[in-house]
């Protein structure tokens, strides 16, 4: 007979499951960036995915292309547990798009960046 775990235990068990994870963030830019060091700073084993090598190169050396206060100290310890941003995409249970969607001239969303991410992903 299984050992009856308490709510403590069921909440650490499903937060282990959880942060085994892994999860592709694909952009890297101000939302892109911070929801993949979100995941990683939690445990999971998050990956990002960025086209741009310069923005790519930048970031793995540990800087932080926009401004947001607390970033460059995360995006370092996260680096320290493994976290990278990646120039080839990787298998994950959870990928998330965080593209730019312009405006066009027309005040309509531009979602050819949201398209071709959705192409490369399958």
């Amino acid at each position: 007979m299984r050992k009856k775990l308490t709510s403590i235990e069921l909440l650490e068990d499903q937060r282990k499951k959880a942060s085994s994870a892994q999860v592709l963030v694909i952009g890297s830019g101000y939302v892109g960036l911070t929801t993949a060091l979100g995941f990683a700073s939690r445990g999971f084993r998050a990956t990002a995915f960025e086209i741009d090598s310069a923005k790519r190169e930048m970031i793995n050396r540990g800087e932080v292309p926009f401004v947001e206060q607390g970033l460059s100290e995360l995006l370092k310890t996260t680096m320290e547990s493994g976290f990278k941003v990646e120039g080839l995409l990787k298998l994950a249970e959870f990928t998330f798009l965080t593209v730019g969607t312009p405006s066009r001239d027309d005040g309509s969303i531009d979602l050819a960046y949201i398209k071709e991410a959705s192409r490369m992903t399958g």
